[in-house]
């Protein structure tokens, strides 16, 4: 790493702190009013004009990219979908603020694509035409750590501002996966190697221990419904795509659920934990079990022992079970 792109990495920091925080902020006045939107809109304007004018050549990329974003949350805005046209703006800044990272240090838009679309495939994609590896290579940049890095705050911190502790679980969830990990390397820490092994261990761990709590406090009436639903319908989600990633390589995917879950995480970030549901279902915490069985296979995969794919399934199945079983135990033997 050059001099030049060393002093670039360190202004794209302090960029990015100071970007981190506006947005944030924003976003949390756009909650409750509606002038917040135009706050965001202008931070995002600002960010694509960074984007643009460090790599000119690549202006054609760079400005499709950044107006297509633009026209899906101004779209939503136009439509009346106003939550969503705010979450759009947020995650859309962050993956162009991503973007800017990787271009800063692959010298150009167009070798940050590429590079991009290689670490989301592991397929060598100079061979391909810039058209075909544009919308998986902007992927990918939401499995990368530096969008972690300033995606994770924000949660976190939206999170402790109206209490929603379950926001912040799901996020824990979200982001401790492998496909985060992928890319440790590339990113502004010195590390040897990309811990995707030790995340997918992480992953299945903190997916057990939501399991239980979430399934336990759903039983017990402590949690509304649409919290647990929207847990057990994401952890399956991750799951799956995980399980894909340590056979194929694939993490695309994975990065489309990643997405998708950080963009609920944002919508409903507001959303008050009233618990007024007046019949439980308990054969219904079956449904985040479902998810430990593809995380059990992904551990053994992604160590390469096959051998205990079984096992290691089916021990954190049976594990997530236990406030269902424990439940039913009790019906029973006081029936």
């Amino acid at each position: 790493m050059n001099g030049e792109t060393h002093s670039l990495i360190i202004l794209y920091i302090i960029y990015i702190l100071l970007m981190t925080i506006i947005v944030t902020i924003s976003y949390e006045f756009s909650l409750k009013n509606k002038i917040g939107y135009f706050i965001l809109l202008v931070s995002y304007i600002t960010t694509a004009i960074f984007l643009i004018l460090l790599s000119p050549q690549d202006l054609v990329i760079s400005s499709l990219i950044s107006v297509y974003f633009w026209l899906i949350m101004q779209l939503g805005y136009n439509l009346g979908k106003y939550k969503f046209a705010i979450v759009s703006s947020v995650v859309f800044q962050e993956i162009l603020m991503s973007l800017l990272y990787y271009e800063i240090v692959r010298g150009d838009l167009t070798n940050a694509l590429y590079s991009l679309y290689f670490y989301g495939t592991d397929i060598p994609s100079f061979s391909l035409q810039i058209p075909q590896i544009i919308v998986p290579a902007v992927l990918e940049v939401v499995n990368s750590f530096m969008f972690f890095l300033m995606i994770f705050p924000e949660i976190a911190y939206l999170s402790y501002k109206y209490r929603n502790k379950y926001v912040l679980f799901l996020s824990f969830l979200v982001f401790a996966g492998p496909n985060i990990a992928s890319e440790m390397t590339h990113s502004i820490l010195p590390l040897s190697h990309d811990p995707i092994n030790e995340a997918s261990l992480l992953e299945l761990f903190i997916s057990v221990c939501l399991s239980i709590y979430f399934s336990i406090n759903y039983i017990r009436g402590r949690i509304n419904f649409f919290y647990f639903l929207l847990f057990s319908l994401l952890t399956i989600a991750i799951s799956v795509t995980e399980f894909y990633y340590s056979l194929t390589l694939n993490e695309i995917p994975y990065a489309v659920i990643t997405l998708l879950g950080i963009a609920l995480l944002f919508y409903y970030v507001d959303k008050k934990d009233n618990v007024n549901d007046k019949k439980i279902l308990p054969y219904l915490c079956f449904l985040p079990s479902i998810a430990e069985i593809f995380y059990g296979a992904s551990v053994s995969y992604f160590y390469n022992l096959v051998s205990i794919t079984y096992a290691l399934s089916s021990s954190s199945f049976i594990i997530s079970l236990l406030p269902i079983l424990y439940y039913y135990f009790n019906k029973f033997q006081y029936n």
